[in-house]
């Protein structure tokens, strides 16, 4: 049980977990069916929260956020986007199943864009294309590279603790003047490049944030190798994790009534 409580408290600190909110229903491009079996993404602003695929012209997908992030849900299919849009309020959405049907003026290509080396709607990365990003921007606090996955998602997964007391989980704003303004180590620029994007990596090459928009928020990355006692800290230290210790605490008082019912009987 204590492992399991502890194990748990690394995972919140990187990002909490949530019970997925799901949408289903048909797809139509064009006034007809959608044909073929294309991926579907559920975006909230530039964060992918959800992958499935379709079949049979219809879909099913389950929005699996970070606690934290909320907001409008795209639905986008090879880089087109769905008419109709669906909302994630956060704990108050856990457990939901949505019936939505979705529209498409233009019927998406069938074929993935993902490893084409541009970043699509719908997409973090592509390829070596990072959108702007530097291999080193795990975030203050945390040591190594990123990569982008073969999903077109950003890989957070070979960052490490570098300070036991981290400011921010891998990749998210807000971490010791990570954010544009927010009083950033000396010898960073504050001028967005042709993406949009605000380099915030220090001249020493310290890791820090770069944000792909202007917007707090958490990437959801998977596979970290970090250390239990600086991300319980960090854990602490985030504010975020209410709901996390609260589901943690319930899983170990669950625990002790099955050890001591089994000792009755």
């Amino acid at each position: 049980m204590i492992v399991l409580f502890s194990i748990s408290f690394v995972y919140a600190a990187n990002c909490p977990p949530t019970i997925p909110k799901t949408y289903y229903g048909n797809v139509f491009c064009e006034g007809s069916a959608l044909s073929g079996t294309p991926e579907i993404r559920a975006v909230i602003g530039d964060g992918i929260v959800g992958i499935d695929n379709i079949s049979g012209a219809q879909y099913s997908i389950d929005v699996s956020a970070c606690s934290g992030d909320t907001g409008e849900i795209d639905f986008i299919i090879n880089g087109i986007k769905a008419n109709e849009n669906g909302d994630y309020a956060g704990m108050g959405d856990w457990g939901k199943s949505v019936n939505l049907d979705l529209t498409f003026n233009t019927c998406p290509p069938l074929t993935t864009t993902c490893s084409n080396g541009v970043i699509d709607l719908g997409e973090e990365c592509d390829g070596v294309n990072l959108a702007g990003r530097k291999v080193n921007a795990c975030g203050t606090g945390w040591t190594g590279t990123i990569s982008c996955g073969s999903d077109c998602k950003i890989d957070y997964s070979n960052c490490e603790l570098d300070n036991p007391t981290p400011t921010s989980s891998p990749g998210s704003p807000g971490g010791g003047g990570g954010s544009p303004g927010g009083g950033g180590s000396s010898g960073s620029s504050s001028t967005p490049n042709e993406n949009g994007v605000i380099d915030l990596t220090p001249a020493d090459n310290t890791p820090e944030i770069t944000n792909t928009s202007d917007k707090n928020e958490t990437i959801s990355y998977e596979g970290q190798d970090a250390g239990i006692t600086g991300s319980v800290i960090g854990f602490v230290k985030s504010g975020r994790g209410i709901a996390t210790l609260t589901f943690a605490i319930l899983v170990v008082v669950v625990g002790i009534f099955v050890i001591v019912g089994k000792k009755k009987k």
